[in-house]
């Protein structure tokens, strides 16, 4: 291996937790804590633990932004330990989102000098992935489908967003979709 340099990290045994944040000059204004369900689903829970571990790395480095910490809790002894921090959105924004945390909107009305105080609220619950997918594009071209049942009404408007007729993200994948039948058609 010459010269690389690697990082051996001790296998935790547990589960993946995550914390995302926005905070203001050390102090924590906006967070979800996520886990997976499988299925593409995210489970959004409230765990003291795991904030309070965030908040003390927030607040001990004056960190200004967004934030996405990986966490794992270890199945030995309940044990919250940090895996690694990005300091930028992450890839899983968007449930989040969906869930009624919007963080790039919270963060330019903090930029802005609002008070978020009485605008953030702690979600939990179980969102499926609610963006456009191969299977929601037949069905819309099919004649629509109907809102998922079990959502929240956060989670039913970026639904009916992402699927609305005439979207940008709907046009683009069927675009897509009937492009790869057209290739496939020539061959």
């Amino acid at each position: 291996m010459g010269d690389v340099p690697l990082v051996v990290q001790e296998l935790i045994p547990g589960e993946d937790i995550d914390l995302s944040v926005l905070a203001d000059h050390g102090r924590c204004i906006a967070w979800t804590i996520q886990q997976n369900e499988g299925s593409g689903r995210k489970r959004f829970v409230l765990n003291d633990q795991v904030l309070a571990l965030g908040k003390r790395i927030i607040e001990g480095t004056g960190y200004h932004g967004v934030a996405h910490f990986d966490m794992r809790i270890d199945r030995r002894n309940g044990e919250i330990l940090v895996i690694e921090a990005n300091p930028r959105f992450w890839g899983t924004l968007s449930y989040s989102v969906w869930s009624g945390v919007n963080f790039l909107d919270l963060g330019i009305r903090m930029m802005r000098g609002e008070d978020l105080t009485s605008v953030f609220r702690e979600v939990e619950c179980s969102c499926p992935y609610l963006g456009v997918t191969r299977d929601s594009i037949v069905r819309d071209l099919l004649g629509g489908w109907p809102v998922p049942k079990n959502l929240s009404a956060a989670q039913k408007r970026a639904w009916r967003f992402h699927h609305r007729r005439g979207s940008g993200a709907s046009r683009a994948s069927a675009l897509a979709w009937i492009a790869r039948l057209k290739r496939l058609n020539r061959r």
